[in-house]
């Protein structure tokens, strides 16, 4: 009878495990699917896009990565009669903790917004593992908790401010008169009236090249001599200010020789366009009033991005 009731055991993990894998196998592949045919994957929430513009690998690599652990999962879950068998998935399981806890830690620390879908595949992981037994559960809780401890030591988020994420391809379109000698970007919502504030000061010409970069699709933004890019991504524009971790537009990003400055609010980006663009010999730094911090904006100067959520189109 007890012989019987350890079979049971066993072939109950296995069952579970299985059950687990071929959900996720099956996630995976019509992931990659939906990211072949219609160019990027399903996402239940904004968090997807932004955790997909903040990272340097293709989607369609880390759903392939993906399928390829469930395959595995699944196939050796279905392997009776081997003992190596389940050592070796444990082992897997862990590696794929220790994997969830740099992505979840990406999430966390460096793209500030989490993916539904990849804490779903996550959740799928941390399942199988406790199906496999709580040494496995244990190890692989372990793992992920070491590399995430890890990654917060590196503190991501004072390097990340060089825009390595690639803000022309959020830039709707571009303004330039002849031969400009500098090059700026304006994050924007063409809801946000602040942000029209700033836009009819650009009306004229100037010695700057201006990228409009607005945080959802527009169809028209009604300055002449623009030069429009059918292609450009807001939600890149949305990533950029979650990792610097603004929360309102108008800001604006000058690209200098020695790095990039960021000015955020109505008053101290019109104050620093009117020194940077239109006067000649004058720091347009301080021209920002007294602030010493461009970020140290009045709650005035701005339009909260948690306001405008739904009133873009």
């Amino acid at each position: 009878m007890s012989l019987e009731v350890k079979r049971d055991k066993i072939d109950l993990w296995r069952i579970l495990v299985a059950t687990i894998a071929g959900t996720g196998l099956l996630a995976s592949a019509a992931q990659l699917l939906i990211t072949y045919f219609k160019g990027e994957g399903f996402c239940v929430n904004q968090g997807c896009r932004i955790v997909e513009n903040a990272s340097s690998l293709p989607p369609w690599l880390l759903n392939s990565l993906g399928l390829f652990l469930f395959l595995l999962i699944l196939a050796l879950s279905l392997s009776k009669g081997r003992r190596w068998t389940r050592s070796l998935l444990s082992a897997v399981l862990v590696t794929a903790m220790a994997a969830e806890g740099v992505l979840v830690g990406f999430q966390a620390l460096v793209a500030h917004s989490f993916c539904t879908y990849c804490l779903f595949i996550f959740s799928l992981i941390l399942l199988a593992s406790l199906a496999s037994g709580w040494r496995t559960l244990l190890s692989g809780a372990g793992a992920f908790a070491s590399v995430l401890f890890l990654l917060n030591l590196l503190q991501f988020g004072q390097g990340i401010t060089e825009v390595s994420y690639g803000l022309d391809k959020g830039t709707y379109g571009i303004r330039s008169c002849s031969n400009p000698e500098k090059k700026m970007y304006l994050i924007f919502s063409q809801q946000c009236p602040h942000c029209q504030k700033v836009l009819r000061t650009l009306e004229g010409c100037s010695k700057c090249e201006f990228r409009f970069n607005p945080v959802s699709r527009i169809k028209d933004l009604g300055l002449s001599d623009l030069k429009v890019s059918p292609k450009y991504d807001p939600s890149i524009n949305v990533t950029a200010l979650k990792i610097l971790g603004i929360n309102s537009v108008p800001v604006l990003i000058d690209v200098t020789s020695s790095g990039l400055i960021f000015i955020k609010g109505d008053e101290p980006i019109i104050k620093y366009i009117r020194s940077a663009c239109f006067f000649q010999k004058e720091d347009p730094l301080k021209r920002l009033s007294t602030r010493s911090n461009p970020f140290a904006t009045e709650s005035s100067d701005i339009c909260s991005m948690d306001a405008l959520c739904g009133t873009d189109n």
